[in-house]
């Protein structure tokens, strides 16, 4: 038994004096140790102590040393066990199939455990059978609860059919009685945790050959520090419970009369995530100032490390994580996931785009911004929701050339996709090998490739597949797809390119390791000890009953390893979140005791009270910035006489006449919001079918009168049918916008009849017209649009016109427009374009079972020459350098998406 801080140092000096006492030579040997981090202290406690140069011994780790062993069998890999089970599990029927793989995947690990804990370091694999059956049939006789039972058959039955084949815990232990046979140098065995049957028989083997020599790392081992006795009198072994706190404070403050720890272990309670990570950043940084070489920061809560560890790499200060990141949360792996999720969508747009514009996807393609930019706005302008196919569709309706790249693009995405299609059923190698094919098509392997990340993604699964090749269950595209998705939340990327003074790491990867200082983050109750992996069905009685380790030896393990850590670091911060979500969040009961200890044992408090006002402190400033504009005016820009427009829209001319700024904005700076796919039919859009209907039906029928009504009515709703298809099918919910327009069919063919009977007939529909308006500098500007309806009537003295513009507004908003005209512009507009004799103009409001006709007045109408003197005088002073002020009208700015450019809510008081 040796003390905490002492360990590696005494395991040297036993080595130099075993060993290396006539010749500096201690290659015969070897030393194991709970991890390859330590090997590095050894090592240069070895070099301290002899004096000179030196052999060392072979350092290693019990798992990497059985690892190089030979054995008389194959492998049977986690996966492919993993794939086994959830076939004999989906066979079964027993769960929800959406469950499956969790519990696969609880199975497998239960398998390893028992044939870790049941079966002892056979020599061969016949006694691993042996030993198998007979582990089996003393269980046979048990008592166990039905979940127990269960995982015990299973476990048996899944190494039955594999003869000759071993899961990874069984090839272990013949690994490791090959070495015990081997056993040919002196062992040497310090801070391992606790030993399973199988290390417990190997060390006995050994032992029985060569010598051997194993060191319990214990705080009441003798000559033991002060703190590492206080540490093993806070957190005593459970059979100690009995003696009341109280009394071992009592007891231990007697002859220590100044605490231990004092100055070394601070307990600091934060406000929130961010208020934490900033301590800890501040407390790494304060360090390092101080001198200290070899800061560990253990991340028991991720979410605050990963937080803490952006902090510190804007102040400019590189860490080195050995926590790694979990691949599902690395950008290289998130254009894989794109890549299914917009397969399994059929294509939604939104997956869709989130994948081309992934930088890994076509990565060698000069023209990939272009084609991604061109099929963005392919698919907005046309309101696709999802399909290749509609996609296409949408991309072929450009003009000649329009969209060239997006087509280019599509072609390779449909090609990759058809490798991956879902309909059938295949082995999970065999789906792996068609997602490389798949992303090789869409260059996204040679993107990962050039990638930290990426690259060990690639070879992660890469290896999977090797492991899989003699896999021989089928799965379908969601249940590969669900095994995938487990894949990457257990696999880790891990950036060795980085060496840092700063070591993000986890509590077990601490053993026998020493640090200047340490940090832990995230010591709450939740998190320190926290709670074991979650099971679906076997809990701890379960795992009682099946002999296997249950939470006490996971704690007591977390115990020995915290106390160790603290004991071989000279500082240490322990930081919580007092408050979670707005409650109440306790510090970890580990911490709670050695508070509570310390507070009976010396009177004082361990909590640190400085740091809150060291983090301000040291606080990374942001950039300067400048404060906040004072209150400006309305903006009322000029434009020079070259960039003024020379055509001008019916509705353009409505947002000049409404905002000259909101003009400005759209239509000669040319900033428009970009089109929003509408993945449900909204009022503008059940107003553009009603347009397309009805142009429709009167391209048929332009004259009603004499065609029986039963044939308009069905002629009517027939391709009114065709027209709302695509939207139904898109979305059930757009039915109810078909079944509003179908309740004004009658409605409409009564006013179109009662319309004839005055005279008037359908001349034309979508009717575009422009006219050239001259400007008295000489100059001219095209006015255009599009008529929605143009009816004609006819007499002995000649023709009239009307102009209709059709709405699905309530008649009310319609009079309010038509009666004027000065501030809606667009009848008169439509009526100048029409250039004919035009008796009449209105808009015709069609909906909600209503066809109604609001007209202008005749006064309005014979002024719809003044709108043509007014466009005029507007051109003429624009191209003379007038403003073009913002109006701040509510009417105008109600829906205008250019508030944050005039900043209206900045303006200054007009009062």
């Amino acid at each position: 038994m040796v003390a905490p801080g002492d360990g590696l140092a005494h395991l040297a000096r036993d080595l130099l004096a075993d060993i290396g006492e006539t010749a500096p030579d201690l290659s015969g040997a070897v030393v194991v140790l709970p991890n390859l981090h330590a090997a590095a202290v050894l090592a240069r406690e070895i070099g301290m102590q002899s004096g000179g140069p030196v052999m060392l011994p072979a350092l290693t780790t019990l798992g990497t040393w059985a690892s190089q062993q030979p054995v008389a069998c194959e492998l049977l890999t986690e996966v492919v066990r993993e794939a086994a089970v959830f076939d004999a599990l989906r066979a079964r029927k027993w769960l929800d199939a959406t469950n499956l793989w969790p519990l696969a995947g609880e199975l497998s690990r239960l398998f390893d455990e028992l044939t870790r804990f049941e079966i002892a370091l056979p020599e061969s694999i016949q006694a691993f059978e042996q030993a198998l059956e007979r582990a089996y049939q003393t269980k046979a006789g048990e008592a166990m609860q039905f979940e127990a039972r269960l995982v015990y058959e299973l476990w048996r039955a899944s190494l039955q059919p594999h003869k000759g084949v071993l899961d990874a815990a069984g090839v272990y232990q013949l690994q490791l009685a090959h070495i015990a046979r081997q056993a040919a140098c002196p062992l040497y065995a310090i801070g391992l945790p606790a030993l399973i049957p199988c290390e417990r028989v190997f060390f006995e083997s050994y032992a029985a050959r060569m010598p051997v020599k194993m060191y319990q790392v214990s705080g009441k081992a003798a000559g033991a520090s002060k703190a590492a006795r206080f540490y093993a009198q806070t957190w005593p072994a459970f059979e100690d419970e009995e003696i009341v706190l109280r009394e071992r404070a009592s007891a231990f403050a007697r002859p220590v009369p100044d605490s231990p720890v004092a100055g070394r272990l601070g307990l600091y309670g934060a406000s929130s995530l961010e208020h934490e990570a900033r301590a800890a950043e501040t407390q790494v940084r304060m360090w390092l100032k101080q001198g200290c070489r070899k800061v560990a920061v253990v991340a028991l809560d991720r979410l605050v490390a990963r937080r803490a560890r952006a902090l510190l790499e804007r102040a400019r200060i590189m860490t080195d994580d050995e926590t790694g990141w979990i691949f599902s949360t690395t950008s290289a792996s998130t254009v894989v996931m794109r890549w299914l999720d917009a397969i399994s969508s059929g294509f939604y747009f939104k997956d869709l785009l989130d994948l081309v514009k992934s930088p890994f996807i076509f990565a060698g393609w000069k023209q990939r911004r272009e084609a991604v930019y061109e099929l963005e706005r392919a698919i907005r302008s046309n309101s696709v929701i999802g399909g290749l196919e509609p996609c296409r569709s949408a991309v072929e309706r450009g003009a000649s050339g329009e969209f060239a790249h997006a087509a280019e693009l599509l072609d390779r995405v449909v090609g990759a996709a058809r490798l991956l299609h879902r309909d059938r059923r295949l082995g999970l190698h065999e789906w792996l090998e068609l997602l490389f094919a798949s992303l090789r098509a869409l260059g996204v392997e040679d993107g990962l490739r050039g990638d930290p990340a990426g690259l060990q993604l690639v070879d992660y699964l890469q290896r999977l597949m090797r492991d899989l090749e003699a896999s021989p269950e089928q799965f379908s595209f969601s249940e590969w797809r669900g095994w995938l998705d487990r894949q990457l939340e257990r696999a880790e990327f891990r950036d060795d390119g980085v060496t840092s003074p700063v070591i993000f790491t986890q509590l077990s990867l601490t053993r026998m390791r020493t640090f200047d200082a340490v940090v832990l983050i995230g010591c709450d109750a939740a998190h320190l000890p926290g709670a074991d992996q979650q099971s679906v069905l076997f809990g701890e009685s379960v795992r009682a009953q099946l002999g296997l380790p249950v939470a006490e030896d996971r704690i007591a393990q977390i115990v020995d390893d915290l106390g160790g850590l603290l004991c071989r670091s000279d500082r240490a911060l322990v930081t919580w979140q007092e408050l979670r979500n707005g409650e109440k969040n306790l510090l970890s009961p580990l911490f709670e005791r050695i508070e509570v200890f310390h507070q009976l044992a010396w009177r004082s408090s361990l909590r640190d009270d400085r740091l809150a006002g060291e983090t301000a402190l040291w606080q990374v400033g942001a950039p300067a910035r400048a404060g906040l504009p004072p209150p400006c005016a309305p903006p009322a820009p000029a434009v020079a006489p070259q960039r003024v427009p020379e055509r001008i829209s019916a509705s353009a001319y409505n947002s000049l006449v409404a905002c000259p700024y909101q003009y400005y904005g759209r239509y000669v700076l040319g900033l428009r919001e970009p089109d929003e796919v509408r993945e449900q039919m909204e009022k503008r859009d059940y107003g553009e079918y009603v347009h397309r209907i009805l142009r429709r039906f009167h391209e048929r029928f332009p004259v009603c009168t004499g065609v029986a009504r039963e044939q308009l009515e069905q002629v009517l709703a027939e391709i009114s049918e065709r027209v709302f298809r695509e939207a139904t099918d898109a979305n059930y919910l757009s039915h109810a916008w078909a079944i509003r327009w179908r309740a004004t069919i009658r409605v409409y063919l009564d006013w179109q009849l009662e319309r004839e009977q005055q005279g008037w007939r359908f001349h034309a529909g979508e009717s575009k017209r422009e006219l050239a308006v001259s400007l008295p500098d000489g100059a001219t500007i095209v006015l255009e649009g599009r008529l929605d309806r143009i009816d004609e009537r006819g007499d002995g003295t000649g023709k009239a016109y009307a102009v209709i513009d059709y709405k699905t507004r309530s008649p009310t908003d319609l009079r309010r427009n038509a009666g004027e005209p000065g501030e809606d512009v667009q009848l008169p507009v439509y009526v100048l374009l029409l250039a004919d004799d035009v008796h009449e103009a209105g808009y015709l409001s069609v909906d909600n079972g209503q066809a109604l006709m609001v007209s202008l007045d005749e006064e309005a109408l014979g002024e719809t020459g003044e709108a043509m003197t007014r466009l005029q005088n507007i051109f003429s002073r624009l191209r003379a350098g007038a403003p073009l002020p913002a109006q701040g009208i509510d009417s105008a700015c109600q829906w205008c998406e250019l508030q944050g450019l005039c900043r209206k809510q900045y303006w200054h008081d007009s009062d």
